[in-house]
């Protein structure tokens, strides 16, 4: 890992980098920052849900992932 990896990985909470490298969770997470991230790019769009999830490890990784943003 390079020293600008390193850098923005100490940006981002390690509960996410942590989810993110389980492949369990990888693509719930990814699909979470893809939600977000489409939200913020429409205007029209007032304000944003999250679908139901089954666990308390996946609402609580929602909430870090629209921290983070």
């Amino acid at each position: 890992m390079d020293s600008g990896s390193s850098a923005y990985l100490s940006m981002v909470d390690p509960f996410l980098v942590e989810a993110l490298q389980n492949p369990r969770h990888r693509l719930t997470i990814l699909r979470m920052e893809l939600d977000i991230q489409k939200f913020l790019q429409s205007s029209d769009v007032q304000q944003f849900e999250f679908p139901h999830f089954p666990t308390s490890y996946l609402r609580l990784a929602a909430h870090r992932v629209a921290q983070h943003y």
